[in-house]
């Protein structure tokens, strides 16, 4: 299965794409913010988020259907109270 690059939905605390960069390279997210951080101090801070939000906006944002889990729906039917859907 190839790997594929994609914002977190999960684990975001602005655009999702430092913990999808994490994700992707099978890191600590918070040690990817870390390092944009150090790199925006060096970069005196307007480059970095410029390149941060061109990023952001080119990566695509995980999905259900990316994700490769199915999402399953349970319904509690409570077998004392008889079905109303039938009464009418």
């Amino acid at each position: 299965m190839e790997k594929k690059l994609y914002r977190s939905k999960e684990d975001k605390k602005l655009t999702g794409l430092c913990a999808g960069i994490g994700e992707y390279f099978g890191m600590d997210a918070t040690v990817i913010r870390v390092l944009v951080v150090i790199m925006a101090c060096f970069t005196a801070i307007f480059p970095a988020l410029i390149i941060y939000f061109i990023i952001a906006a080119i990566v695509p944002e995980k999905d259900e259907k990316t994700d490769g889990a199915t999402q399953v729906n349970y319904q509690f039917v409570d077998p004392e109270k008889p079905d109303d859907s039938s009464n009418q």
